[in-house]
């Protein structure tokens, strides 16, 4: 087995004790695997794997490897949902309707802890008409522009980074869109905004999207990472996709085929079946799912990578060497209907343009004084 077949047993076996448990591997190996599981935020999971067997149940490796990212987790979300209880306040008084995305009340969500995995800063999700007004309100929270913020970012990405400077730095990053260009977009994001829950902390009611929204948040995420595959500074490539790719196995409760069907539906009413059909593609890659609802489908999805190369894609990346193209992605997804895909490639040919556009003033800009 190779090192994303061994990682997606021992996920498959942490995330539901019914499955054949993972081998055994040397210490060499095992640092190995521990080392990809930290950067994809799946340790936990892969732990508990190991744990169903006689070799995982004591092993020094792996008990401090997950306490050092146990107590990682633990230091960056305290002061996440510190800065939640805070822009909750802000937010409120000035009556702006909005809901936290990923990060630790996902945690709570899916799993029932506010600290599974670290998380790096605080996603927000706000209609468009009150984006200008939610930047005034966090301005009073001290947060500012974290670089030079342009009609590209704030309209085709849809969203801002603020940084709030000091000893204690820490971003949050606002959106209005949940989907950048190049990739299939919903056909609204208002939904998300309506149908909410309440995540409570400490008699505290955060807003976020209905569990039942959740696994389309994961889909188009997991469909954002496979496609976008951006050099990272830890081990060549970026492997956030498994962190994805689990959350959205244990939203769906576990494969069960109401819980798919019913997410297949949602995803159709928002123009995003090819985005779930990819997304379920690949928990049958790794969790060996049947989903024989949607064998026909799943068969003509990306059908030139066989499921150990897609496996290696959303786990150990760096491993993979022929990768679809962003563009491969955008055509599957929007096969079934020719009408959203070349709505899709105009919405991304005007994006480009406007980002070289900006970039080209913002270096003329730049020359001119001195920078």
């Amino acid at each position: 087995m190779n090192r994303a077949q061994i990682l997606s047993a021992a996920i498959r076996a942490g995330l539901d004790p019914r499955c054949d448990p993972p081998p055994e591997v040397d210490d060499t190996a095992l640092r190995a695997l521990i080392h990809t599981a930290v950067l994809s935020k799946t340790l936990p999971h892969v732990v508990r794997g190991f744990r169903q067997t006689s070799f995982g149940q004591a092993n020094p490796l792996l008990n401090d490897a997950l306490r050092t990212f146990e107590m990682q987790a633990l230091k960056t979300n305290t002061r996440i949902l510190a800065a939640i209880r805070d822009v909750l306040g802000v937010l409120q008084d000035a009556r702006i309707p909005f809901v936290v995305l990923k990060g630790p009340p996902l945690q709570q969500q899916l799993y029932g802890t506010f600290f599974l995995r670290p998380s790096s800063d605080l996603d927000l999700l706000v209609h468009r008409q009150d984006f200008k007004r939610c930047v005034a309100a966090l301005g009073q929270l001290g947060f500012s522009s974290g670089h030079d913020i342009s009609f590209w970012w704030r309209n085709f990405l849809g969203q801002e980074h603020l940084v709030r400077p000091g000893p204690q730095s820490w971003s949050i990053d606002l959106h209005h869109r949940v989907q950048q260009p190049g990739y299939q977009q919903p056909r609204t994001t208002v939904r998300f905004l309506k149908q909410t829950d309440c995540i409570n902390l400490l008699g505290l009611a955060i807003p976020v999207p209905d569990r039942r929204r959740v696994p389309l948040f994961s889909a188009l995420n997991l469909t954002k990472t496979l496609a976008r595959r951006e050099p990272s500074m830890d081990d060549g490539w970026r492997v956030s996709a498994g962190s994805h790719a689990c959350d959205l196995f244990v939203a769906l409760d576990r494969g069960q085929d109401a819980a798919v069907a019913r997410f297949v539906e949602d995803a159709e009413a928002q123009n995003l079946r090819g985005s779930a059909i990819l997304a379920l593609r690949v928990l049958k890659a790794i969790f060996e799912i049947p989903l024989a609802p949607f064998r026909g489908a799943l068969a003509t999805m990306l059908p030139d990578v066989n499921d150990s190369d897609l496996t290696a894609m959303v786990l150990t990346p760096a491993e993979v060497s022929v990768w679809p193209r962003p563009s491969d992605i955008l055509r599957a997804t929007c096969a079934d209907t020719r009408f959203i895909l070349y709505k899709e490639l105009g919405w991304y040919a005007s994006s480009e343009l406007c980002r070289k556009a900006f970039r080209g003033l913002r270096l003329a800009r730049d020359r001119v004084t001195g920078r």
